[in-house]
């Protein structure tokens, strides 16, 4: 039997019950889909301002045909031809269509486009052998319930030459409506209409089985999927079937049979993030397997809604392979004051992996004129290998655990839940793991595998160990990438990785050095004050404002500029001192410090430990972590604490007690020596990008999902107090404008001082030559605020000092 083509939902197939016709023979297509050429990733610019509507490819020649609505003219309909999917060419177009009109469907060899005008709807056929508009139909026949509006939705099956099949959704009068159309002469004269099902519809599709000779019309209704069928033709159909609910659905999604099997799927939003339903019935939609998968990432400032195209395009190459290839083209775009779009291939049914074509889709609502159209595809010579016996298998991940934190020198366990919801046992599947560095974009490990077997509606739970990163350098953004395969083609089935998408390489501890000076808490950091302490980077560096690559907008990945915060420790026998210094504007409301007293990376069940300080309304608290207890905190003994706002900085100084008994009271069970974890949020409360440590990819005042480890200086001994760098050189940890660094030598030697950057870049070089003995002021004045690091030699002794310097 001759090869076959079925595209945009329309299964092209012949028939007892319908007059015989060859099908077109798609061999050349499938070659030079998979081609290089359609290796693209080039933004398209379309010459009318519109909505792309349906794509279809024409068989035999391997055109592409894209249909647009123009609102330019106010009511014209453009359609675009294009043979390598980056040039398009308008080369049909018809006037008095409604732009109105929302979606639209095309078939092959003949363009039937269902539209809206005034209150009726009608159709426009082309010849696209002959390249020529053939006609314009109104099929409504006046009946008011056919009157249309934005909310129209339409699909089309065509079977064989002259045979439509299409439905389409309508409102008139509160209501929408789902309506069955039929003719059998190319579309001059329709059936009497029939309506399906009415309320809340947001789409509709139609398809056909070959084996059955069922007909099925799949259409949303409120937050549920639902499908009738037919089994004369559209004489008759069943009663409705819900066959999914529970979700958000946008309206875009798509319906396919072939040999007994039903396929839909659709796009939803949950919780502002786009997802895809998808559902297969082996029994003619009776029953109906079902995964859900993650369909793409959301701009934090952005409207995510459902605009555009689901359609899936079906290849019948070889026969004897069932479900050989299902492609399809999908649009899921926001509304914002900045463009946005999501894209991603839809790929269900047997994947054969060097078979498989992924053509992807983009289109930003927003640039009226623009549009994306990516196709990518495997270079493969899987046409000149016959048949393949693998049959239609669908892996997917249930759980995917990962650890919010790595850390450098430690193995990262990755645990993952794996479903076979297919068709066959499979022997041999993989599950790879490996961590992607989004700050160097680059893989810091290889693909770690694990092989097993998995029978059909069975699970199975695998563990993974990566091995450590060595050679890491906090604090890194890093994305773990899980992903299963099959076959000995490397058949990949996703790059799902719920829930743990993001993991953090953290500063592994900070040492808290003893006290030489005890700070005034008054809110004023002074000079000399903070000298003795360690400075900590705590800014808002990877944190939600991240955004990633997106070719269809040129827009390469960058980190959004946010505020710089520093965080400033030490401590002596009896308190752990505190210092936090940001822009007033940025971290004005909130500011929260949690301490894990025993390092233990989470709370106690009980109130043993575990105290969080928390500012608001100008007034600080204290929270017990259990018991949620407010109380003051300017009772003695408590953790002490001061503000100031001037320069327009605002400085925090905080001093909490250690080593007390009562956890719930605000102290710390903790003395010089021990290691406690930390956790520090400083920011609006609003906008969120102040600052926190250590990095976490979110920010909110509250629980904290993980800790630095925080070490606790111990007073030096008399052997310790002997004359060495450091008691030689006066460098302040903290300076506005200008940091004035006073050395007294007491002989002459040769001394260099250096600033530095945090990356290591050299600054300025303060000094490089032989001193004399006595007092030497070195001033360093930056053009930009931020942290410097202050490098010094003095003769064979060694100093470094971090200082923070603002404008």
């Amino acid at each position: 039997m001759r090869k076959c083509l079925v595209y945009c939902l329309a299964i092209i197939l012949s028939y007892q019950m319908l007059p015989a016709r060859e099908a077109t023979n798609v061999e050349p297509l499938a070659r030079k889909i998979t081609s290089a050429k359609w290796n693209q990733n080039v933004p398209v610019e379309w010459s009318e301002n519109g909505k792309i509507l349906s794509l279809i490819y024409e068989p035999g020649t391997s055109n592409l045909f894209a249909l647009i609505v123009s609102d330019t003219g106010g009511s014209d309909t453009w359609v675009y031809k294009s043979s390598d999917g980056v040039i398009w060419n308008p080369v049909y177009s018809a006037s008095h269509i409604s732009f109105y009109t929302a979606d639209l469907e095309v078939t092959q060899e003949r363009l039937l486009i269902p539209y809206g005008v005034y209150s009726d709807i009608w159709v426009v056929k082309y010849d696209l052998v002959g390249d020529s508009l053939l006609s314009i139909s109104h099929i409504s026949n006046s009946d008011t319930l056919e009157k249309v509006d934005v909310e129209t939705d339409g699909d089309i099956y065509y079977p064989i030459e002259d045979y439509f099949y299409m439905v389409t959704q309508t409102r008139w009068g509160g209501n929408r409506y789902v309506k069955f159309w039929r003719t059998i002469d190319g579309g001059d004269t329709w059936d009497p209409v029939s309506i399906i099902d009415s309320g809340d519809i947001k789409g509709v599709r139609i398809a056909f089985d070959n084996v059955s000779e069922y007909l099925f019309i799949a259409y949303i209704k409120g937050d549920s999927i639902f499908l009738v069928k037919s089994l004369d033709y559209g004489d008759s159909w069943d009663s409705p079937q819900k066959i999914s609910a529970y979700y958000h659905y946008t309206g875009d999604f798509a319906l396919a049979a072939y040999d007994s099997v039903v396929f839909v799927i659709a796009d939803y939003i949950a919780n502002g993030y786009p997802y895809q339903v998808r559902l297969y019935g082996t029994d003619l939609g009776t029953s109906w397997n079902y995964a859900r998968i993650y369909a793409g990432y959301k701009k934090p400032d952005a409207t995510m809604r459902g605009d555009g195209i689901l359609r899936l395009v079906f290849l019948d190459t070889y026969r004897s392979v069932r479900f050989q290839n299902f492609i399809g083209f999908n649009i899921i775009t926001a509304t914002d004051t900045i463009p946005y779009a999501w894209t991603y291939p839809v790929l269900i049914a047997n994947q054969i992996a060097d078979t498989t074509v992924y053509p992807r889709v983009t289109f930003s609502p927003l640039a009226a004129n623009e549009a994306c159209v990516l196709y990518t595809a495997r270079d493969t010579t899987f046409f000149d290998r016959g048949e393949v016996d693998t049959v239609f298998t669908n892996l997917s991940f249930l759980q995917v655990d990962a650890p919010t934190r790595v850390t450098p020198g430690d193995t990262t366990y990755v645990k993952a839940i794996i479903t076979n919801s297919g068709l066959e046992d499979i022997d041999n599947y993989a599950l790879y793991a490996s961590i992607y560095d989004m700050n160097a974009n680059t893989y810091l490990t290889a693909r770690n595998y694990y092989y097993g077997y998995i029978a059909v509606n069975d699970t199975d739970t695998v563990t993974i160990a990566i091995p450590p990163l060595s050679n890491l350098k906090p604090p890194h953004k890093l994305r773990l990438y899980a992903t299963i395969s099959t076959g000995s083609w490397d058949e990949w089935y996703g790059d799902n990785n719920p829930g743990y998408e993001y993991m953090v390489a953290v500063q592994d501890s900070v040492f808290s050095p003893f006290a030489q000076v005890i700070p005034v808490l008054d809110g004023e950091i002074s000079p000399g004050e903070w000298d003795d302490a360690e400075v900590v980077d705590i800014s808002n560096t990877y944190g939600m404002y991240y955004v990633p690559t997106d070719t269809c907008l040129n827009d390469t990945a960058h980190e959004v500029d946010t505020a710089t915060v520093w965080a400033f420790f030490k401590n002596d026998t009896d308190w752990l001192y505190i210092a936090i210094v940001g822009p007033d504007s940025l971290i004005s409301l909130e500011s929260l410090v949690e301490i894990d007293e025993d390092n233990s990376g989470d709370w106690a069940t009980d109130t043993t430990e575990g105290a969080w300080l928390f500012y608001g309304d100008s007034l600080w608290y204290f929270v017990s972590r259990i018991d949620t207890e407010i109380v003051s905190l300017d009772t003695v003994g408590n953790t002490m604490f001061s503000t100031d706002t001037s320069g327009g900085y605002r400085t925090y100084e905080i001093a909490i007690p250690l080593d007390y008994p009562d956890h719930d009271a605000g102290f710390i069970d903790a003395q010089p020596g021990d290691t406690i974890g930390i956790g520090i949020v400083a920011d609006n409360g609003s906008s969120r990008i102040g600052g926190w440590y250590p990095q976490d990819f979110q920010v909110y005042t509250g629980n904290l999902s993980l800790y630095a480890k925080l070490v606790l200086g111990i007073m030096p001994g008399v052997e310790e107090n002997i004359p060495f760098a450091r008691s030689l050189i006066f460098a302040p940890a903290f300076s506005r404008g200008t940091a004035t660094i006073k050395m007294n030598l007491p002989d002459t030697r040769h001394v260099k001082l250096v600033i530095y950057d945090p990356a290591g870049r050299k600054v300025k070089t303060l000094v490089d030559r032989r001193l004399e003995k006595g007092v030497h002021y070195f001033s360093f004045a930056p053009q930009r605020t931020g942290m410097y690091i202050l490098k010094g030699e003095i003769g064979s002794m060694s100093y470094t000092k971090k200082m923070v310097v603002i404008k």
